[in-house]
């Protein structure tokens, strides 16, 4: 039998014990503070926008989708206005009403810029253009906070249920390239915005041979405690950014080729398809303009200035001024293929100019 610690050194190894803890917490308390005050803080989910509703819906494949109904968008700023929100019961933002006979379907493909986030029905730039072109039906299937790889997932969708268009528009904004890759500080923000029920990201990388590699939607860490200490936040945030370093290097050339894989996809379907460019930098820009020339991808560049001031107010996505700018783009350099389209939209914008 072992003898019993006698008991001096039993109360030593217990201040030992306690010391030792005590040195653990304050260090941490520590680490607290210096991280708060640095401005770092817990990933906390803000509380939904008052009244704002839920338009989307988890999807195994896509990450979420929208959910057919119709919705208010509350005021985001005071003495702001709310907005009508229409999906359609094929998951569509509505862009007209009653909803245009099927003929040539158009159909548009992006992200919150194509959906028309914060901005009613009658403001986004697929109901300005279905407006200007009664003789096709504009299909918006742009989603908030898709990125190219979900576009090309819903366009594989789309058709393998066997809905056919006379044309596929692709809007881009260059945050895609982040994420097509799931990059770290988008799961970050996806997280802390579940409320909107977008949270898991389906995203592609390059292989060795540098073709696109698929994976099924991810989220950001669940780390327990990190929405109430700085510190464990940090912790997650830091090994999530050391995990996706290889695939964020990726995320312009897994662009590309998401790109290259549309265009393929319609062209196996005998579909045009054009890119437009709604939103980048400069730098940005000029490398997809000559990327896109260099593979002979149909593309319009209708970047336009997005000023504080042709924001909606309170929320910061581009107002209907903006869009109104893109569907002229848009039918300027994408749809008017024949005079009688031209000539229509020239009248129509006409109109739409003379009442204001």
């Amino acid at each position: 039998m072992s003898e019993p610690v006698p008991a001096p050194r039993a109360r030593s190894v217990a201040r030992v014990l306690v010391r030792g803890a005590a040195s653990v917490v304050l260090a941490l308390v520590a680490c607290e503070v210096v991280l708060r005050v640095a401005g770092v803080v817990p990933d906390a989910a803000p509380a939904s926008v008052r009244g704002e509703p839920l338009v989307h819906a988890p999807d195994p494949r896509l990450g979420w989708r929208t959910v057919p109904g119709a919705y208010v968008l509350p005021p985001y700023a005071p003495g702001g206005a709310s907005a009508a929100l229409t999906v359609w019961p094929d998951g569509s933002r509505a862009t007209a009403e009653p909803p245009v006979e099927d003929v040539r379907r158009v159909l548009l493909l992006g992200c919150s810029f194509t959906f028309g986030w914060a901005v009613g029905d009658d403001a986004t730039w697929g109901w300005r253009l279905q407006a200007w072109h009664p003789e096709m039906r504009v299909v918006n299937h742009g989603v908030n906070a898709y990125g190219t790889y979900q576009a090309l997932l819903l366009l594989e969708d789309l058709l393998a249920r066997g809905e056919r268009f006379s044309r596929v528009v692709y809007g881009f904004h260059e945050v895609h390239e982040e994420r097509n890759v799931a990059a770290p500080r988008w799961l970050a923000l996806l997280d802390r915005l579940a409320h909107r029920g977008n949270v898991e990201v389906p995203y592609a990388t390059l292989g060795d041979d540098g073709a696109l590699v698929r994976h099924p939607p991810e989220r950001h860490p669940a780390w327990p405690l990190r929405d109430r200490l700085a510190t464990v936040a940090f912790l997650a945030d830091l090994a999530s950014r050391r995990a996706g370093e290889a695939r964020v290097a990726q995320g312009r050339r897994v662009t590309e080729e998401l790109i290259l894989a549309l265009r393929d996809l319609c062209a196996r379907h005998g579909i045009p398809f054009d890119v437009v460019l709604l939103q980048a930098s400069p730098r940005v820009r000029r490398h997809y303009a000559t990327f896109l020339a260099r593979h002979r991808v149909s593309f319009a560049d209708c970047i336009v200035p997005i000023t504080p001031d042709r924001r909606v107010p309170g929320e910061g996505h581009p107002d209907a001024t903006v869009h109104e700018e893109w569907a002229r783009c848009v039918a300027r350099e994408v749809l008017a293929g024949d005079q009688a389209s031209q000539d229509l939209t020239q009248r129509s914008a006409n109109a739409s100019d003379g009442a204001r």
